[in-house]
């Protein structure tokens, strides 16, 4: 399963005289884990967001052991169907 992901990349931009900002990349990448947290409390406590696991891209700014952290926008990702992962408490492997 594919899944298309926005990341920001190691490339900086200048906003201003004292900030700038990371540039943002848009890319297909495989999901090695899905987490999910709860929306709120309550009836919201049974809506989630949803959260993939990939291997990071070599120009991929925020990386942990080569692995990054990317939210799934339902909108972009139609085929995303998270009632069809088996899920192990809040924690989905592919």
């Amino acid at each position: 399963m594919l899944l298309n992901i926005r990341y920001q990349i190691t490339e900086v931009e200048r906003v201003g005289e004292h900030t700038s900002q990371h540039l943002q990349r848009d890319a297909q990448l495989r999901p090695i884990r899905i987490v999910r947290e709860p929306c709120g409390k309550g009836a919201a406590a049974n809506r989630f967001r949803y959260y993939g696991i990939f291997t990071a891209p070599s120009d991929a700014a925020h990386t942990v052991d080569g692995m990054m952290r990317g939210h799934i926008v339902r909108e972009v990702n139609p085929h995303f169907k998270p009632k069809a992962l088996y899920w192990d408490g809040n924690t989905a492997l592919v």
